[in-house]
């Protein structure tokens, strides 16, 4: 691949690439380098002749003008000597120092190697095409320009993450674990080995680099303004996401170097103390116009360097499920890696829940260090052992067997170990603690970013073992739960253990170690973390059934919550599913509220219904049992409601003009809860209410009466509404119709007639008869339609007189409310005399009503009649007694 590109370069007709230094003092510039055809078949080399051979002719701010290989032509500066920036895998002489050359345009730069004063060398790099170019000198000046491979250099064209790839499930895990993340001083203080002899600085801070190869190679020689890591677009300040991901690319990173002698900080006063040769940096920004296109990118084999001119690496992928790997490959390209691909990769991306480190294994849930053991690998290089080389191994950090183990404090809470991988030592590791007496524990065993809800990136893969002596208490392999996941492959155990000495076993296995779908265990080794806790335990009795409470009332039922354990049990709060239910906070200090091993607290729960009918909700009891950190408890009730009821006929049915009529309701309470029935009230005036006990307070199933009384005034059906006001939510006020009916009375008289004026002449005292239709306008007036017949005897020879009349009369009662009426009345009519003739005339009364009941009344009545229009005086009265009828 390498000889292709120089070939093509090359045979492009360029025959001279001339190298030139502009000194200020000389009056033009001098040509360093001569460039002559290739004299070999290959045509893949070029004759080179140096006409500058000491390094002291170049002086610094210098300017140089030449063409470069691909035919563009380049002006550039002369920068500062450099002592200590080799590059591991160059393969020149052995050098003293170097003089860069930084081009114009950022369109690359030189370097000439220096060996004493002496110039034997020179290494090209065109930053348009990212080629390098290289020639060793002979002691005469000549050499080969030839094109070297890239990737001996810097990290060629590191991906991307694929955009959009898994930014939903980012987005939910890197919130979930929110709880994860620092607060910014903490950030910027972050030290994975504090006092190790090596430091890896994560700058997210943003800022300006000079002097650097980046700084000469892309931009000219000027100075590079970086901006803060940075996700949202607001570089002013950093989200809690940011602050999240951020804080995982470090915890990452430590990871992947855990096994190795170096701090991995955040820390900038950390790294500015650090040795120049013991020390590297990894930049994480947005700030990519100098190198476009990359997802990071870093100088290969410069760690050590007493130089930091090449030793500055970038990160510019930025999501939670790159930004760390993107900064553990390239730190590894400056401990002098390459790249794991495949025949048609030049990165792989790993396969199933595994990828290699210095490939680019975006999103895998395991990455490792790799020495090529995939199928269709291209580089077996041993990651593992080429990185210790550079910074040296930490020794075990724990017993490998029983009779070694170490020994755990109890308790102890977050304790970090770290399992070395096969790669560079077998390693097991073994811890003991000892129980003096019987106890309540929770003991969890997680790999660290597993503990920290983070699936994505680990590096170990683990069986554990909990035993005393040769029993197993509790044990897990890293192929119970599948697919593999950093999140699930945990032991937790909670119980009581009895007194005694426990061990704990951790051994770094793989769940398939076939290389074609799983991993082996070169790589398979990282960080977990113990927890050892004395612990209490909750226990709180089944539902609470509250039973049957009214609306609008508040019933308390005891919660007692109990702690079995052997440790305090802090309840911390409950909280309830539904707003009717809920616990008085314990007086007088509220939440939490610890309760001793062995014994309970009498939590007052209670049911305030707002709403009839039943009622469920769940109780949420937040305490710290590791166990069961949430207790809902179910709890339910009944709402009831008071409910009014007003029965009885509500008809007075027929009651006539001379009487009044009552009807009784009763009020009652048919609920399950008490009711207020405030009063009742009519609205009509021929209605009223006689016996009102309201208000009235009647308790479920009790009842009290209401009487109303119609006094009629006038012959109808009249209807009135009775209100009757409670406290019933559903009913407020109940409504009955009454009702009642006054027809008008027909009467029958019968008495004596008496002959007046003329008639006295001629006839004696007779028989009368009248049929009345009386008809009721108000209490006091009526009308009064009267047909009757009266008989008078005739004196001597005159014939007896038969006397027929119709007449309309008005009626005025004088006392209607009284027990008996006096009344009057009178009006005109006609009078049929036989013998005689039809006439005209009066009639003008009174008289004495006597109800019996509601229908029937007795009267005594006197009228005197006159007819008016006759020729003669004719004249009589009616004395009568008579029954009045209202139907």
């Amino acid at each position: 691949m390498t000889n292709t590109r120089f070939r093509s370069r090359f045979s492009s007709g360029i025959t001279l690439v001339l190298l030139s230094l502009l000194i200020p003092t000389a009056a033009s510039a001098q040509r360093l380098f001569e460039l002559s055809p290739s004299t070999d078949a290959s045509q893949d080399a070029r004759a080179i002749q140096t006409n500058v051979s000491l390094a002291s002719q170049l002086a610094t701010d210098s300017l140089v003008k030449m063409t470069l290989p691909s035919g563009k032509q380049v002006s550039g500066t002369v920068k500062e000597r450099l002592v200590g920036a080799d590059l591991k895998r160059d393969l020149g002489p052995r050098e003293t120092a170097r003089i860069p050359v930084a081009f114009d345009d950022g369109a690359g730069g030189l370097v000439y190697i220096v060996t004493n004063n002496t110039i034997t060398g020179v290494i090209l790099h065109d930053a348009k095409t990212r080629e390098f170019f290289r020639a060793t000198f002979d002691s005469n000046g000549r050499g080969v320009l030839r094109q070297v491979d890239a990737n001996d250099y810097v990290c060629v064209d590191f991906p991307r993450e694929p955009e959009g790839a898994a930014a939903d499930s980012e987005l939910a895990r890197t919130m979930a674990a929110l709880e994860s993340t620092p607060d910014l001083t903490t950030l910027q203080n972050l030290e994975s080995k504090p006092g190790a002899s090596k430091t890896l600085y994560l700058d997210y801070w943003g800022g300006t680099i000079s002097g650097t190869a980046w700084n000469d190679n892309y931009n000219s020689g000027n100075d590079i303004n970086y901006t803060p890591y940075d996700t949202d677009g607001n570089v002013g300040s950093f989200s809690s996401t940011e602050r999240h991901v951020m804080w995982l690319g470090w915890r990452e990173t430590v990871e992947d170097y855990a096994a190795y002698d170096i701090n991995v900080t955040t820390r900038t006063s950390v790294y500015a103390a650090t040795p120049i040769a013991n020390r590297s940096r990894i930049i994480a920004t947005t700030t990519d116009y100098f190198y476009p296109g990359a997802g990071g990118v870093a100088y290969v084999g410069i760690f050590g360097n007493a130089s930091d001119y090449y030793k500055t690496g970038w990160a510019w992928n930025s999501s939670v499920g790159s930004l760390g790997m993107t900064i553990a490959h390239e730190a590894g390209h400056q401990m002098g890696l390459g790249h794991d691909g495949t025949s048609a990769l030049s990165y792989y991306g790993g396969h199933g829940v595994w990828g290699p480190i210095m490939g680019a294994p975006f999103w895998k849930p395991y990455v490792q260090w790799s020495q090529g053991e995939y199928p269709d690998a291209n580089n077996s290089e041993n990651d593992l052992a080429t990185i210790g080389a550079v910074l040296g191994t930490d020794p075990d950090d724990a017993g490998d067997s029983v009779a070694t183990a170490t020994p755990l404090p109890f308790p102890v809470e977050d304790f970090e170990g770290h399992i070395t991988p096969d790669g560079l030592f077998g390693d097991v590791d073994v811890y003991s603690f000892t129980l003096g007496s019987a106890r309540t524990v929770h003991f969890e065993l997680s790999p660290l970013l597993g503990d920290a809800g983070e699936s994505r990136a680990a590096n170990l893969a683990m069986n554990a073992t909990l035993r005393e002596g040769p029993t197993v208490i509790s044990s897990m392999t890293s192929g119970d739960n599948a697919p593999l996941d950093p999140t699930t492959n945990t032991l937790v155990y909670d119980g009581i253990l009895p007194a005694g000495t426990y061990s704990i076993e951790i051994q770094a296995v793989s769940p398939d170690s076939n290389w074609a779908t799983g991993f082996g265990e070169y790589g398979n080794g990282g960080e977990y973390r113990i927890t050892l806790l004395e612990v209490p335990n909750i226990e709180v009795p089944g539902p609470v059934d509250f039973g049957e409470v009214c609306v609008g009332s508040t019933k308390n039922e005891a919660l007692d919550v109990c702690n079995t354990g052997s440790a305090d049990l802090a309840v911390a709060s409950i909280a309830s599913s539904n707003a009717q239910f809920g616990v008085t906070p314990p007086l007088p200090s509220g939440y939490p509220l610890n309760v001793l091993p062995g014994a309970c607290f009498p939590f007052q729960a209670f049911f305030g219904p707002t709403s009839s009918g039943p009622q469920a909700g769940q109780l949420a009891i937040a305490s710290n049992d590791p166990d069961e950190p949430i207790v809902n408890v179910q709890v339910e009730g009944l709402g009831t409601l008071q409910d009014i009821q007003v029965a009885g006929s509500t008809s007075f049915g027929t009651v006539s003009a001379w009487s009044s009529g009552e009807q009784s309701v009763e009020v009652c309470n048919i609920g399950l809860c008490g009711l207020t029935v405030s009063s009742a009230s009519l609205s009509c005036p021929d209605f009223t209410i006689v016996t009102n006990p309201l208000p009235a307070a009647l308790g479920p199933g009790s009842c009290t009466s209401l009487t109303a009384r119609f006094t009629p005034t006038v012959p109808g059906s009249p209807s009135c509404v009775l209100s009757v006001n409670s406290d019933d939510p559903d009913t407020p006020v109940v409504n009955r119709t009454l009702t009642a009916r006054t027809s008008p009375a027909f009467s029958i008289h019968a008495g004596i007639a008496n002959a007046k004026g003329a008639l006295k002449n001629t006839n004696d005292d007779g028989m009368t008869i009248n049929l009345d239709f009386v008809y009721d306008v108000n209490a006091h007036w009526a009308w009064d339609v009267r047909l009757g017949t009266s008989e008078l005897a005739g004196k001597a020879a005159n014939p007896d007189v038969d006397i027929w009349s119709l007449a309309g009369n008005a009626r005025y009662t004088f006392n209607p409310l009284a027990s008996w009426h006096v009344f009057i009345n009178g009006g005109l009519g006609l009078y049929q005399f036989d013998p005689g003739d039809l006439e005209g005339g009066g009639n003008l009364g009174l008289g004495l009503q006597f109800p019996i009941d509601p229908r029937f009344s007795l009267e005594a009545t006197y009228n005197y009649h006159d007819a008016f229009t006759a020729s003669t005086d004719l004249k009589y009265d009616q004395i009568q007694l008579g029954l009045l009828v209202s139907f």
